[in-house]
């Protein structure tokens, strides 16, 4: 295992591994130059097979070359906990042979997580929510709420996993959306992020208290709201496909699958 320290090493790697009929989840590019000046790229390569690792602030994210699966490598990596997703289309061949091939390297399946989109028009118009009012948090404290309420609800190695550290770039950016009833006392939060025109949501939680008072649905009218421009406004998403009554909640509300889904898989001591 080493320690990135320059953008060629990686274009080194991508050039020697990636051959024909390579099996690769590698879909980290466009963030490598920003990985490696911060310290928190390594790669671990073996004759046939490449594994690169993201640390992370608590596990190592993998992506990796596969050009050989029939004898399970030996891992190395600066934290004990890995995670990994494998991409794959729902309609297609599920990926049983990266999969068996990992499992045998120690890591063990977590959950899946299928890709919803939606373009403003076709979605349903937003409800009235009675008493349960949606704004951007406006404060530090509320987004460590809502963060903490993300970080409790979902899985922490997934990826989405958000550091106390980004909580002030969340609030300026205004990223975060509290739902609060008349009170002003929280129900619930979005986190939501804008990549190249399309608007996503990255989390949804809602207290246990609050559940069956459509604040999920609140919270999700709200984002569609705030980010339509115009009528060819996007949307995406990831849901845990296990987490049933949030995918009927997208549904409804006009969100279709994109035909595309991540199986994660963990390796812990």
């Amino acid at each position: 295992m080493e320690q990135l320290t320059d953008i060629q090493q990686y274009n080194g790697i991508v050039e020697r591994y990636r051959r024909e009929g390579c099996r690769s989840n590698d879909y980290l590019q466009t963030r490598v130059g920003d990985l490696i000046a911060r310290g928190l790229l390594y790669a671990d390569c073996h004759y046939s097979n490449a594994y690169l690792l993201e640390r992370k602030a608590n596990c190592c994210r993998m992506y990796y070359y596969l050009n050989d699966i029939t004898s399970p490598d030996v891992l190395t990596a600066p934290d004990p906990v890995i995670m990994l997703e494998i991409l794959y289309r729902g309609n297609g061949p599920f990926p049983q042979a990266e999969r068996d091939y990992l499992v045998a390297m120690g890591f063990e399946e977590n959950l899946v997580r299928d890709q919803y989109a939606a373009v403003y028009q076709d979605l349903a118009p937003a409800s009235a929510h009675g008493e349960v009012e949606v704004r951007p948090a406006i404060s530090v404290d509320e987004v460590a709420w809502a963060v903490k309420m993300f970080n409790d609800a979902f899985d922490p190695f997934s990826g989405d996993y958000i550091d106390e550290s980004e909580l002030p770039t969340l609030l300026q950016a205004n990223q975060v959306l509290m739902a609060v009833d008349g009170a002003g006392d929280p129900l619930g939060a979005l986190h939501q992020t804008v990549e190249r025109n399309v608007a996503w949501i990255s989390h949804v939680a809602v207290v246990p208290a609050a559940r069956g008072r459509h604040v999920g649905q609140a919270l999700v009218d709200a984002f569609v709201e705030r980010n339509h421009t115009s009528d060819k406004s996007r949307y995406m998403l990831w849901v845990q496909q296990q987490n049933a009554a949030a995918v009927a909640m997208y549904r409804k509300k006009g969100f279709r699958y994109l035909n595309k889904s991540t199986l994660s898989l963990i390796k812990q001591p």
